[in-house]
């Protein structure tokens, strides 16, 4: 592998967990009486950057790299499974989390002061953060059984 790829793979994971982190500060925020608006707005955008560049570097990782010579040896290794079930589901499931993030940067954003003082407001984004945080572990999970099994 390539000093290249080795980079985009460790960007892929590192920025994956920094949206995730992300996502999971918005969500406590969102469980305070009166959560800090800009707090909630930096840490929304935090994910949608970390999740869109973990999205193109785990992508470009998986095009170049993963597709040959990664997959081949998981599926003649002694786990095809995690081929064939984390790497399938975990590429089609992450691909929600950009958008979500996105979502719930727009609601912060354009929604403002309204988000914050109401509850039921408040409580439906912190729902839709917390299934966007268990998203991301599951496909943090994914990844360290896809990579184990190489």
């Amino acid at each position: 592998m390539t000093q290249t790829l080795a980079t985009l793979l460790i960007a892929h994971v590192v920025l994956g967990l920094i949206g995730i982190g992300a996502l999971w500060a918005l969500s406590m925020a969102l469980l305070k009486k009166m959560p800090n608006l800009r707090f909630l707005r930096v840490s929304s955008l935090i994910a949608v950057i970390g999740f869109v560049l973990s999205w193109i570097s785990g992508g470009y990782y998986y095009v170049m790299y993963y597709g040959g010579p990664v997959k081949a040896a998981i599926k003649a290794g002694p786990n095809p499974w995690a081929h064939s079930f984390f790497t399938e589901t975990k590429e089609h499931v992450f691909l929600l989390l950009p958008f979500i993030s996105i979502a719930l940067a727009c609601a912060f954003f354009f929604g403002g002061e309204r988000i914050v003082s109401e509850d039921k407001r408040r409580y439906a984004l912190f729902a839709v953060a917390l299934i966007a945080v268990l998203i991301g572990v599951f496909s943090a999970l994914s990844g360290v059984i896809i990579s184990g099994s190489v």
